[in-house]
């Protein structure tokens, strides 16, 4: 059977290495040589008893663990951990209710009680405990047992009984607590038993009647840990039950909440019963919201800032909750903006985002862009990023000179020196590109982005950040302006942290998608290029990535297949240990003279790329008649390579020199890039794959070995 209700945690740790709790043979415990006095003993029968319960089935339990649990629940220290490991408990007893078949030797039962009635003795230990923590626990779980219990008359009223005789013990402060978090559930109920026991309605009336007016009593209660229990749980009363609370019940929350909130003494029950002001407004009629609202100004101009910090939390579903309350609430939200409290004012520059859409338009101008610019020029740097993450909010539902002066902050943002005010602005970015069509705030903000990028200027993070927006900006680049963009886009692919370059790698596909082919074969094929040309093992792995990043699009772009490098360039990578050794001199000569610096200048197209990449651009590179002559390594191609165009040759060729570095990382890239899911969108490359990939399964080093065999899931071996 399914757990009727969820398993609590631990709030007190376990000590570590605690003994075993002493067993008979047959598994269940020795009674006589538990002695609950002894700490060890005590926290290993606190940890084991969730088992101990598997082991004895419900009967068992009952008569032979309860009781240890009882005399457990004196200690303070194992007083907290019972009590969250009574739903797991009562979970063993629901489930053996209907079989009755304990596995232990123990007194069995002709049926065994519900949850909640074979542990009320330990709840009501709990209840009276001097730590207050203890009793909400069990409030919490006194309520899903009596739940678990189904409409069991007898169980539902046992707990209403309890709650009201926990509410009524005037003396023990502990208990009222308790009861402040179980009466909305007990008159809930006691209108369950009205229900499904018609011949005494009027009795589970007045059940009800009492439950709600003893928890009147706790709100008004002498003690402020009641008092803030009773604030903590009005919430229940408008949430227990499937039904809609009634108009009578929601009128009497608002009395408690209203009490609550004016509270003079502590400012601790003002700012627990706070919240609930938004679920009156959502469920009261005009006259209740309206009362909500008035609330909610006072709670803004509380001289406690814990209050009016609680109040800056809510005004956004506040304003959700009731369409009037947006332009009365201004002058508040105005006032929260001037607070002295930092927490305050980050708190209110957070929500400005949020509260703009449901404003209209002259009052966006007149109120909420005024206090952005304020908090983009606060000294705090919480402030700073906290108005950040709303600026661009703001701005799309401002007016269009509301906009511009918006995106003059955001760049101001973009430049900002703290790595948290940079880090929101960017991740909002993306909600200005409705706004971002001026060409030149564009540019700008690229050129801004570009020193972000830097590493010695951000984090890494902030980094990672910006490649993100790689694909958000593009589109509002302008080509023939694209330095500053370009140069951020080659910082961030050579990013010294990983992360950051595999996001910049998965923005090429949709960059080289807006700037077109020529922009695309200019400057991402020549980075490629000079990756693959390079000496150092650092940039074969970078080339990898590429590789990676960039064929899937080749493949249904044909401009792309001369993005890479001049196709047909035969020549073994450089850190290949064939490159020096396996080419013979004439290879070597035939490679060199496909390089595009060798090629005669009438023979090069625009970019400076071999014709060959003209004709790929056309379309025409399937059929062409003359390809490049072929190295050593071409000389016995694979079956699916006579079919191959001259770039896709280029690209096998690659594919068996990276399989074949002299480092294992960069084979390790390789081993990766072949388990990816990106390599099934490359079918031209398939045999290759196939044959490369049995190359790296008999690799001389164990990482490159597992991966392969293990779906590249090797670990992360990053080269710098």
């Amino acid at each position: 059977m399914s757990e009727a209700f969820p398993k609590g945690e631990l709030l007190v740790d376990v000590e570590e290495d605690v003994p075993e709790v002493p067993l008979r043979p047959d598994g269940t415990l020795d009674v006589s040589d538990v002695d609950i006095g002894e700490r060890a003993i005590r926290s290993a029968f606190v940890a084991q008893l969730p088992d101990l319960c598997h082991r004895y089935g419900a009967a068992g339990t009952i008569a032979e663990l309860v009781p240890l649990m009882r005399d457990a629940c004196q200690y303070d220290d194992a007083a907290i951990n019972i009590a969250n490991v009574l739903t797991e408990i009562g979970n063993v007893l629901l489930s053996s209710r209907s079989d009755n078949d304990g596995d232990a030797a123990s007194p069995r039962t002709s049926e065994v009680p519900r949850p909640f009635t074979a542990l009320l003795d330990v709840l009501r230990d709990l209840f009276v405990n001097v730590d207050l923590r203890v009793g909400a626990v069990a409030a919490r779980v006194a309520v899903a047992l009596a739940r678990a219990g189904g409409d069991d008359p007898a169980t539902l009223k046992s707990f209403v009984d309890t709650a009201c005789e926990l509410a009524a013990q005037h003396d023990a402060v502990s208990s009222r607590c308790a009861a402040a978090r179980m009466l909305a559930a007990a008159h809930d109920y006691a209108r369950i038993m009205a229900a499904i026991s018609p011949e005494t309605p009027k009795a589970q009336q007045r059940r009800a009647a009492r439950a709600r007016s003893l928890f009147a009593e706790l709100v008004r209660d002498s003690s402020t840990a009641v008092r803030r229990a009773a604030a903590a749980g009005i919430g229940e009363w408008l949430a227990v039950g499937q039904a809609e609370p009634s108009a009578d019940l929601v009128y009497d929350v608002q009395a408690w909440t209203t009490e609550l909130i004016k509270d003079r003494l502590q400012d601790s029950v003002r700012y627990a019963a706070l919240p609930h002001i938004v679920s009156l407004a959502r469920l009261g009629d005009r006259g209740i919201a309206q009362a909500m609202v008035k609330l909610a100004q006072a709670a803004a101009r509380d001289v406690s800032w814990r209050v009016r910090w609680t109040a800056a939390q809510h005004i956004v579903p506040l304003l959700q909750a009731h369409e009037g309350a947006a332009s009365a609430m201004l002058d508040s939200i105005g006032g929260l903006a001037r607070d002295e409290e930092v927490e305050v004012r980050s708190c209110v520059a957070q929500s400005l985002g949020l509260v703009a859409p449901l404003l209209p338009p002259h009052d966006i101008s007149a109120k909420i862009v005024p206090l952005a610019v304020a908090f983009a020029a606060e000294e705090e740097i919480k402030v700073r990023a906290a108005v950040a993450g709303s600026l661009c909010d703001i701005c799309r539902a401002g007016s269009d000179t509301d906009a511009k002066q918006l995106i003059e902050l955001v760049e101001t943002l973009i430049g900002d020196g703290a790595d948290a005010v940079q880090f929101n602005v960017l991740r909002s970015l993306p909600a200005l590109k409705d706004r971002l069509t001026d060409v030149v705030v564009m540019n700008r903000i690229s050129a801004l982005l570009l020193r972000v990028s830097q590493v010695s200027v951000s984090r890494w993070r902030v980094r990672e950040r910006v490649a993100e927006q790689l694909r958000h900006l593009a589109p509002y680049v302008d080509t023939d302006n694209s330095g500053a963009f370009e140069s951020m886009l080659h910082s961030l692919l050579r990013d010294p942290v990983a992360a950051v370059r595999a996001t910049a790698m998965a923005s090429l596909p949709p960059v080289a998608s807006r700037f077109g082919p020529r922009w695309t074969r200019v400057h991402i094929g020549r980075f490629a290029q000079d990756l693959r040309e390079a000496d150092g093992y650092r940039e074969r792995h970078l080339y990898v990535q590429v590789l990676e990043a960039m064929l899937p699009f080749a493949v249904v772009n044909t401009t792309a297949n001369s993005l890479l490098h001049p196709s047909g360039s035969s020549d073994a990578i450089v850190g290949s240990p064939q490159s020096a050794t396996t080419a013979d001199p004439q290879t070597r000569s035939r490679a060199q003279s496909t390089r595009p610096d060798d090629d005669p200048p009438a023979s090069r197209g625009a970019s400076g790329f071999p014709n060959v990449a003209s004709d790929l651009l056309s379309g025409s590179a399937s059929s062409a008649t003359t390809p490049p002559p072929l190295s050593q390594s071409q000389t016995n191609p694979h079956p699916q390579e006579k079919d191959l165009s001259p770039f896709w040759r280029g690209i096998a060729d690659d594919v068996r020199s990276l399989a074949r570095d002299k480092v294992p990382n960069v084979r390790l890239a390789v081993c990766r890039w072949l388990h990816s899911p990106g390599s099934a969108h490359v079918p031209q490359l398939s045999g290759i794959f196939a044959e490369v990939g049995e190359t790296l399964a008999s690799d001389a080093d164990g990482m490159v070995r597992a991966a392969s065999t293990d779906g590249g899931r090797a670990p992360e071996a990053t080269p710098y």
